[in-house]
């Protein structure tokens, strides 16, 4: 079993999450050996005047930046000198040659959102990776960081909210809240789903939705407007509804109207999803705009919306317009990468105010189909 395990493991948390241990304890269950590699180590190998963690000076490595949080609480954020930077990229070039060389590797690190991570992406992008994100409470954190006798005090609530700052992992365990040996349990799990389902090869089709239709999209709205939820519960307007139903309005109009589409996304002939475009965008040169885009949790993160989002923008060449709150970070992550790899990175991107049904502000991309470019 283990030579279809993801031939890399990278574990991203905050100072103190137990990344180390973690590693350390996925290497013993490992039947095939998995190097650890971690940033601890590379930084090891750095003079240590280059850097200084006493806060004193302004050093061409690393450096610790004492401040306070809102709550006024200390913090201690993470600086990183010319040098340093430096070494962050001889960290990732350490990581592509070994795995170059076939090398299973357990990656022990902290970036900082997925900017950082994005770096690793490019990098990586040859091989299987499973991207796992550590979390654990900061009161917990905290206490660790006090009982490490080399922690810095503060350094941990100056990484919590940036780690994982608009990040989403193949998998997210808590190492307060599960054992040792569930995580890595869960993590070989992980790791074999990964390569299962970047080895098999799904049968995407878009059927066009008919009246017959409509109840089943609308049944599969509920689910649509949950899943949202999950980053816009916050906001005004998406209170949880008192009968415990979500429901998405209208969706029967892309049915009815002759200027609008709806489609039942099929994944091997199952029910997955559905995709609800228009012509109503932010100026008037737009031709299509995606309305609703629902793919089921089951078919997440399998490369069948990027599927469906291509089927689409080929079947209707013309001028396009992909539109998503500002807080739905994960729709916003999915739509950019969709939209910069159909386009080879040729779109616009700007935040307007959208006035229909109440004045809001959107992050829209815009671009055209390649059918409409040929």
């Amino acid at each position: 079993m283990n030579s279809e395990l993801a031939q890399i493991i990278y574990l991203n948390g905050p100072s103190s999450s137990g990344k180390t241990t973690l590693a350390k304890a996925l290497q013993q269950a490992f039947e095939k050996p998995y190097l650890h590699v971690g940033i601890d180590k590379i930084i090891g190998w750095m003079p240590e005047k280059l850097n200084d963690w006493t806060g004193n000076s302004n050093p061409q490595g690393y450096s610790w930046k004492e401040g306070k949080d809102e709550s006024g609480a200390l913090i201690q954020e993470l600086q990183a000198g010319p040098y340093a930077k430096k070494i962050e990229e001889v960290f990732r070039k350490i990581v592509l040659t070994l795995a170059k060389m076939g090398h299973p590797l357990i990656v022990d690190d902290i970036s900082f959102g997925k900017h950082e991570i994005d770096l690793w992406k490019v990098v990586l992008k040859d091989f299987s990776v499973l991207w796992v994100g550590i979390r654990a409470p900061l009161f917990v954190l905290e206490s660790r960081e006090k009982e490490r006798c080399n922690r810095i005090i503060g350094s941990a609530r100056g990484q919590i909210q940036k780690v994982h700052a608009g990040m989403v992992y193949d998998l997210e365990v808590n190492t307060h809240e599960s054992s040792i040996s569930d995580i890595v349990e869960s993590i070989k799990k992980a790791a074999l789903n990964k390569i299962l389902a970047e080895k098999r090869k799904y049968e995407v089709t878009l059927v066009k939705a008919e009246d017959k239709d409509k109840e089943t999209i609308q049944n599969l709205g509920r689910f649509y407007v949950y899943e949202m939820s999950r980053h816009c519960g916050f906001l005004e307007g998406w209170e949880v509804p008192c009968n415990g139903l979500f429901e998405c309005r209208h969706l029967s109009s892309y049915i009815e109207k002759p200027d609008r589409h709806a489609f039942l996304i099929k994944v091997d002939g199952e029910l997955a999803g559905f995709v609800l475009i228009n012509k109503v965008g932010s100026t008037f040169d737009v031709d299509w705009n995606v309305g609703e885009f629902f793919v089921v949790s089951k078919f997440q993160e399998k490369g069948i919306g990027k599927i469906v989002a291509e089927q689409i923008f080929n079947q209707f060449p013309g001028i396009w317009e992909t539109a998503q709150i500002p807080e739905n970070r994960a729709a916003r992550d999915f739509w950019e990468k969709v939209v910069s790899q159909y386009t080879d990175g040729q779109y616009e991107k700007s935040v307007k105010t959208i006035e229909y049904p109440t004045p809001h502000p959107m992050v829209v991309l815009k671009f055209s189909s390649k059918i409409f470019k040929d």
